[in-house]
Order: C-alpha cells, then sequence, then structure tokens
C-alpha cells in the first residue's frame, strides 16, 4: 500500500500533503526485503531445505517470470510516453537488469539477496566471527554512503541493502514486544542524531535522496517503521476477517507491485488523467486488487480442472 501511494504521489509533489506521505511513505523497500529475509530465516528455523539448485531455480523463476510478463504490457506504455526510447538496447537492457527501466533495480537486487541469504546463513552456523565481519562491513558501507554518492548503483546497493536481511534475522531470534520496542526507540533515535548531522552538511533530509544507494540514515527509518508496525500489530489479531485486506496485500505483494505500475502508468500515459492524487490513489489501489483476484481465481480454476 505504501509503494503503491509512493508511485502515484511522486507525480503530485507540487502538493504539500501529496509530497508529504510520499517522503513518509519510503519505508516501503525496507519492509519488502525484511519480510523477504524473515520468510527466509523461518522457513530455515522450520527445517526447510533451502541450499539446493532447485531452490535458487524456483526464486530466480518466481522473480523473473512475472517481470517478463510484465515488461510485455509495460514496455509500450513507456515507448508511448517517451518515443526515443524505443531500442532495441533498451529492451535488452530491461530484459537483463543491466538498465531500461527505472523500477527493474529491485528484480536484481532479490536476485542478489537469494543468492546472499544463504551465504550468510552459512556464515551464521560455521563461521560466527566471519558473519560479524561481514555486518561491520555493510554497516560501514551504509554509513559511507551517508558521504559518498554513486551513480551507477545497482551493483553496489545489494551490500548496505544486505543490513536488512541481517535485520530480519534478528527479528526471527529476538521478537518479543520489549526486544521491538526497544529496537524501535534505538534505531528512531539514531535516525535522528544523523538526520542532524545530516542538516550540518547541507545533505537532503528526504529520504528518497538517500536510497540510491541506501545510506544508514535511510534504513533505520526502515526499520524503525518495522519495528512500530511488528509492536502495534502485535496487539491485533489479524485472522479476524476484516484484515482480509491485509493478508491480500501481504500475500500477493509481489505481483501486485507489477499490477499497480502499469495500471497507474496506462492511466498517467494513455489516459492522460488529471485526477486528484487521493483519487488516483484510490483507484489503482482498488484495481490492483480486484486484477490481482481475478489472476488468483483464474489460477485456482485451472488447477482444479487440470487433471492429477
Amino acid at each position: 500500500m505504501a509503494m503503491i501511494l509512493i508511485h502515484v504521489t511522486a507525480w503530485h509533489k507540487s502538493d504539500v500533503i501529496a509530497s508529504s506521505l510520499w517522503n513518509i511513505s519510503q519505508f516501503a523497500v525496507q519492509v519488502f526485503i525484511f519480510c523477504s529475509g524473515y520468510l527466509f530465516f523461518l522457513k530455515e528455523g522450520a527445517g526447510t531445505t533451502i541450499h539446493s539448485l532447485g531452490y535458487f531455480t524456483k526464486r530466480a523463476t518466481r522473480l523473473l517470470i512475472p517481470y517478463f510478463v510484465f515488461l510485455v504490457f509495460y514496455l509500450p506504455l513507456e515507448f508511448i510516453e517517451a518515443p526515443k526510447r524505443l531500442s532495441l538496447t533498451y529492451v535488452l537492457k530491461s530484459l537483463t537488469l543491466t538498465g531500461g527501466t527505472d523500477l527493474n533495480w529491485i528484480i536484481l537486487l532479490f536476485l542478489i539477496l537469494a543468492v546472499l541469504m544463504p551465504l550468510l546463513l552459512f556464515l551464521l552456523r560455521k563461521h560466527r566471527f566471519m558473519f560479524f565481519i561481514y555486518l561491520l562491513f555493510a554497516t560501514f558501507s551504509a554509513a559511507l554512503f551517508l558521504k559518498l554518492e554513486i551513480k551507477n548503483y545497482k551493483f553496489i546497493a545489494w551490500l548496505p541493502w544486505s543490513l536488512m536481511i541481517l535485520v530480519s534475522w534478528f527479528f526471527v531470534k529476538f521478537h518479543n514486544r520489549l526486544t521491538l520496542l526497544y529496537v524501535f526507540i534505538s534505531s528512531t533515535v539514531t535516525a535522528l542524531i544523523l538526520s542532524f548531522y545530516l542538516s550540518v552538511q547541507n545533505h537532503s533530509l528526504v529520504f528518497f535522496d538517500n536510497k540510491y544507494p541506501p545510506n544508514l540514515y535511510y534504513l533505520l527509518y526502515g526499520v524503525a517503521w518495522i519495528s512500530g508496525l511488528w509492536f502495534v500489530f502485535s496487539f491485533i489479531d489479524l485472522e479476524k476477517k476484516r484484515w482480509d485486506i491485509v493478508r491480500i496485500f501481504s500475500v500477493n505483494s509481489y505481483s501486485i507491485y507489477f499490477i499497480h505500475f502499469w495500471i497507474f502508468t496506462f492511466i498517467r500515459v494513455v489516459l492522460k488523467s488529471d485526477l486528484h492524487w487521493g483519487y488516483l490513489f484510490a483507484i489503482v489501489m482498488i484495481s490492483s486488487v480486484l486484477v490481482q483476484k481475478t489472476f488468483n481465481a483464474f489460477a485456482k480454476a485451472r488447477t482444479t480442472l487440470s487433471p492429477r
């Protein structure tokens, strides 16, 4: 939901409320990556085998096939909006995640993390000292990016982003309410201290400007949201019917990521809508859920009708 809000409000930053929500919602990617790491370590704790070649093949398939299908429908919209982009080079870079469409950086990141997570787990089990060396190195990189700017960030961003994977491991091991509250307070206070440091350095405090690659200020902002949300939701029974919308976005988060982006781009490029960003957000969110539920129903019907 926050990611949808980011993409809609990004085009309406002249509106004070939209601009504020766009900035506040920048925790979305941290949550996205955290959930991936959390489920990985949770499955490992349950004894699921995740080190085989089949694991990597399945992971890559689940990441790439939805992206390639998305490109078939999305690239024509990009070429309508900016005909100069229409080239074989642009298409090939989009397919290989080396350039082209802007949003593919997160798919590349997930692929790298799919390889990195088992390696980090191996270090945790067999070489604990090396694990903490890696943790220090990743933290140092995130701190370094408070000062250092890198244009070609795609192939180095995985290092600071991997801190979210390490945070997810910590939450699997220690997720009682008192610990969550401590993490929330400590990450918030540290982020505030860093914001003071950045302001003294005349560095932007806008979270988007600290995202590519992510620095410590941006990552701690996400950790504060994760621990805060977890603490709040720990008091709520999510099994109740009224929380179905949460489950829909949770289970289908990756596919809705593509669906909502295509719907929003179609409205913006083809329909050239000038709707208020609030109405647009509601339309994109509701439409994304309806498309996802239709797809789920179709997939379920095919599974039911297929011969055993």
